[in-house]
């Protein structure tokens, strides 16, 4: 079973590279679930029940040994570490998990992953809209976007994730876990 895990800001090229490259790969996507349970996918009214159903999913197609590409930002270790739990608590087959981690390089470039939201939003292309302002939770809306801050997030996971791998990897035997850098 292969598991593709895109990390990566709107923008970067995750469900792009998936079109391209995984097209026959079950796509497991919490905007697209957003979408089915809301009518749109950046609303984030129902974000509790969408990650209780991608991770469903997810454990099924550990189950039933399917490949799968998680297409979500994945922008913390603990993002990334969820993935690989669920994985290895229902995977059919421990010996069999390969689990690709898939650094998206344009996220080291804000201004261009803003601009092809901003492309694919003016082209009314359904996508989430992560050039809104960030809203802190508590009535507050700071004076940057969800993209400058998931930019803020690459840039920390992109040091952190190769220690995290070698880690797992030190930990479990069995773990399969590569690392691969895609650039456009």
């Amino acid at each position: 079973m292969n598991i593709y895990i895109p990390v990566g800001i709107s923008g970067s090229g995750k469900s792009s590279y998936q079109k391209n490259h995984l097209p026959k790969v079950k796509t497991i996507c919490p905007d697209d679930l957003r979408k089915k349970l809301t009518g749109d996918c950046s609303n984030m009214s129902m974000n509790d029940d969408v990650w209780m159903i991608a991770y469903d999913e997810l454990s099924n197609c550990a189950a039933e040994n399917k490949d799968v590409y998680f297409s979500s930002t994945n922008l913390s270790t603990k993002a990334i570490q969820r993935i690989f739990d669920t994985v290895c608590q229902y995977a059919s087959d421990k010996s069999n998990l390969h689990f690709n981690i898939l650094l998206m390089k344009d996220s080291e470039d804000e201004e261009l992953c803003r601009s092809r939201v901003r492309a694919d939003l003016d082209n009314h292309i359904d996508r989430s809209n992560t050039l809104k302002l960030v809203d802190d939770l508590e009535g507050n809306t700071l004076d940057y976007d969800y993209v400058h801050k998931q930019h803020e997030e690459f840039l920390v996971i992109e040091k952190e994730i190769y220690p995290w791998r070698n880690k797992i990897v030190e930990d479990f035997d069995f773990a399969d876990i590569s690392i691969t850098v895609i650039e456009s």
